[in-house]
């Protein structure tokens, strides 16, 4: 016997038991059915509590600790590092590229990295002024008139002015002046210029040492402005001076001048100017002794060798 529930019954009678419907569905008492068997929201509170009730509340994740960074590391150090490092690079960079500062000098007797050779024997600068050499109240005066691509002016830079030094000049007896007459070209005016640069910074003899030690064949390249900057460099010069300095037009000129008057007093290079004797080319120091002393006796100067002028050579062979 099937009871009449009225609509509401009968409507959910076909929702239960329909003809292909077997599965048994269960509805909760307060009338609100979950969703395809997924747990109520109440429901999922009552297993949480459940859950805590059995295993204690839960407990909250604990942080990862902090890790100390270096001092190193920090952004301070960093940056006042970075800034000592440019300091650093900067410092080298003037002290060693080229027209910014000093260079440290090349030891005497090698060569630089770039081929400038430093003679290992220089002129003797203890009685130096300037481009003198002696005592300026010395009896008697040699001027040198030179050209700095002048074989002949190498020859007697190297080998015989020396012995003149040691035995004339150091004593008090001869002082020497060495003066410009460019003849052969534009190396050589190059060239006198940029000893009279080194002049300004005190170094005029060691650097007329360094332009005869790296002679090479007339107007060939051995004696370009940027050789004779490496020679500069070589000397420890401070570029920064010589290189505003070498360009100069007055030197030019000064060394125009000082050629033209030259060419009144010879004819080649060297000329010897005793003022009143006169030796075109460079004697043998035997030759170039006795004539010194022929002329410092005649001044009322004994001889080098303490011996009358007639005996020749000086002390020193």
């Amino acid at each position: 016997m099937v009871l009449n529930a009225g609509p509401v019954a009968a409507s959910r009678a076909s929702h239960i038991a329909g003809p292909a419907d077997t599965t048994q569905r269960s509805f909760p008492l307060n009338g609100n059915a979950s969703r395809a068997g997924k747990p109520t929201r109440h429901e999922r509170r009552a297993a949480a509590r459940g859950r805590e009730q059995v295993s204690g509340p839960r407990r909250p994740r604990p942080e990862p600790a902090a890790t100390s960074r270096p001092a190193w590391k920090s952004p301070i150090a960093l940056i006042t590092g970075g800034v000592l490092v440019v300091a650093v690079v900067g410092l080298i960079a003037l002290q060693l590229l080229p027209g910014s500062g000093h260079s440290k000098a090349a030891a005497p007797g090698t060569r630089t990295t770039v081929g400038i050779l430093v003679p290992a024997l220089g002129t003797d600068i203890t009685s130096a002024q300037g481009r003198s050499l002696g005592r300026a109240d010395a009896p008697l005066k040699l001027i040198v008139w030179s050209d700095y691509q002048c074989p002949a002016c190498k020859n007697y830079s190297e080998t015989i002015e020396p012995r003149l030094v040691t035995n004339y000049v150091n004593t008090g007896k001869l002082l020497i002046e060495y003066r410009d007459m460019v003849i052969i070209g534009p190396e050589s005016q190059a060239a006198a210029a940029a000893s009279r640069c080194a002049d300004q910074q005190g170094q005029f003899w060691p650097y007329h040492d360094v332009l005869f030690a790296n002679q090479a064949a007339e107007n060939s390249g051995a004696l370009t402005p940027n050789r004779l900057k490496d020679m500069a460099d070589a000397l420890g010069l401070d570029r920064t001076k010589f290189d505003a300095c070498l360009p100069s037009t007055d030197l030019l000129s000064q060394i125009e001048v000082q050629t033209t008057e030259g060419r009144t007093r010879g004819k080649s290079t060297p000329t010897l100017d005793f003022g009143s004797r006169v030796i075109a080319g460079s004697p043998a120091y035997p030759e170039l002794a006795k004539i010194v002393d022929e002329l410092l006796a005649a001044a009322g100067t004994p001889a080098a060798s303490g011996a009358p002028a007639s005996a020749g050579a000086s002390a020193t062979p």
